[in-house]
């Protein structure tokens, strides 16, 4: 099963073309280097290991605690891709992603979590997710794979 949702990862990241993968700024379009992203994690550790990271990789970080200040930081930060904690304390990153779906234009999302279910599987396809991260409750492996796509759609984005 772990197998299958590698793959399902993999053909995930397959979806994007590289015309996705551009920004519309003042000056015509960006390449994903100019990408600002927004984790929405409550756990300090696993915040600072992802910020750190994706920082070295040339990323914006900004981040919310919480579902309910998502939106607000989406209209104080062009947000272009949200990582998603699916087990927040005050909400679930299931209900956030169906809500961000609603008000165009949305962000990429990717949702992250230790052990989903197959239901959780079908939830990332019903809510409109870009993606569902299963890391196996270890943080290396959870930054390592989140820098990796990033890094992935950086040479995509090269490459086109």
């Amino acid at each position: 099963m772990f197998t299958k949702l590698l793959a399902d990862q993999a053909k995930s990241i397959e979806r994007l073309l590289p015309g996705d993968l551009q920004l519309h700024g003042r000056n015509g379009p960006q390449p994903l280097a100019c990408r600002n992203i927004l984790i929405v994690e409550h756990r300090d550790e696993v915040f600072a290991r992802l910020a750190a990271d994706l920082g070295e990789a040339g990323m914006q970080i900004e981040r919310s605690v919480c579902a309910t200040g998502v939106s607000k930081k989406c209209t104080s930060f062009p947000v272009d891709l949200l990582v998603v904690n699916v087990d927040l304390p005050d909400g679930s990153g299931w209900l956030l992603t169906a809500k961000l779906r609603l008000v165009p234009p949305a962000p990429h999302i990717w949702l992250y979590a230790p052990w989903p279910s197959p239901n959780d599987m079908a939830m990332t396809k019903f809510v409109g997710a870009d993606d569902l991260i299963v890391y196996g409750g270890d943080l290396y492996r959870l930054s390592t794979e989140i820098v990796s796509r990033v890094s992935l759609l950086l040479a995509m984005c090269a490459v086109a």
